[in-house]
């Protein structure tokens, strides 16, 4: 009987990470979509003043 570690996952046992990684996988992606949404916004208003003020 070996001695369980608790602060590393033991990754021989499957049944843990299929459960934990899909969260993970799902949440970071999401993240990201938001995070490439959001500069893009920043990019587009940047872009928006520049010319405003160059108009103006």
């Amino acid at each position: 009987m070996k001695k369980f570690d608790w602060t590393t996952p033991n990754l021989e046992d499957k049944s843990w990470s299929h459960v934990a990684e899909p969260k993970i996988d799902v949440s970071t992606k999401v993240l990201e979509l938001y995070a490439s949404i959001e500069m893009k916004s920043i990019l587009v208003k940047m872009l928006g003043y520049s010319i405003f003020f160059m108009l103006a």
